[in-house]
């Protein structure tokens, strides 16, 4: 799943950096929910990785993962909420 999010980032960020004149404020949007995302499988990643080495869960990165799922799905709500009052 992180392989996918990195490989959509990047092709994402490409076209955002050749066409930024043009763009609307949804695309920028856009790519503000990708990072979201990259950055919530590298958490998450990171807690199964502790998990893994050490054979116990670690609560900050427990926590910090869960947090980040939190902060994306408020800004992806944020964002259906825009594109629907236009």
């Amino acid at each position: 799943m992180s392989l996918g999010y990195m490989v959509v980032t990047i092709l994402w960020l490409i076209v955002v950096l050749l066409y930024w004149r043009d763009l609307l404020r949804l695309q920028f949007c856009i790519c503000l929910m990708l990072l979201l995302g990259l950055i919530e499988q590298i958490a998450q990643f990171a807690q199964l990785e502790v998990v893994h080495v050490s054979g116990q869960t670690k609560n900050s990165c427990l926590v910090m993962a869960e947090l980040i799922t939190c902060v994306k799905k408020t800004a992806a709500r944020y964002l259906l909420l825009l594109v629907c009052l236009g």
